[in-house]
């Protein structure tokens, strides 16, 4: 383990800024906080006929978890109103019925539609703080100056959040990478589409 030397009184002046804004972005740094809003996202655009259903189903039938539950929300709000269900979104929904929900993912697997707007408040809370201390972002194993991921693994732990800067320092490097990851996870979409 390296020793870091930072002054006391301005790292837990520093953790505990980081920590308020911790607070602010709470619920969008737990590991489903991704999947769900994929989850309200696409039923937002079922709902609104903004995504043709054929996709979401291509994709909730291709064992997409966040589609799945997307098409079950859309079938039950169009059933419980009593509106008429498109024909195969009523087949979807008696097909799966009778089958359990799609479980997301096995456990100990960490998927990047879960995990995305995690990482994306990691990002940006490590930036702030490199930008407002005036430390690098990361730093390297053998570096003993703190980086602005370390303190911001601190003020993570102190919220209860179980990351190592080792973890926080990956986040911030593949930040930039982001969107092909998702769209790498994501079921291409039709070509008519």
């Amino acid at each position: 383990m390296r020793i870091t030397e930072v002054a006391p009184a301005d790292e837990a002046k520093v953790i505990d800024i980081i920590c308020a804004q911790i607070d602010i972005v709470r619920d969008r740094l737990t590991s489903d906080a991704g999947r769900q809003a994929l989850e309200r996202g696409l039923y937002d655009l079922l709902h609104r006929g903004a995504l043709p259903v054929a996709t979401v189903l291509a994709w909730a039938n291709k064992g997409h978890p966040a589609a799945d539950a997307a098409v079950r929300r859309y079938a039950y709000e169009l059933w419980h109103t009593r509106q008429q269900l498109p024909p195969e979104v009523e087949a979807y929904g008696w097909a799966k019925v009778i089958e359990p929900i799609i479980p997301k993912y096995p456990p100990g697997h960490v998927e990047t539609v879960d995990t995305w707007q995690r990482d994306i408040g990691i990002a940006v809370l490590v930036k702030l703080c490199a930008k407002g201390t005036g430390l690098s972002e990361t730093r390297s194993r053998t570096t003993t100056t703190p980086s602005a991921a370390f303190l911001v693994t601190k003020a993570l732990k102190r919220k209860g959040h179980k990351l190592k800067e080792q973890a926080v320092n990956r986040i911030c490097w593949a930040h930039e990478k982001l969107a092909a990851r998702l769209e790498a996870v994501m079921p291409p979409l039709p070509s008519a589409f």
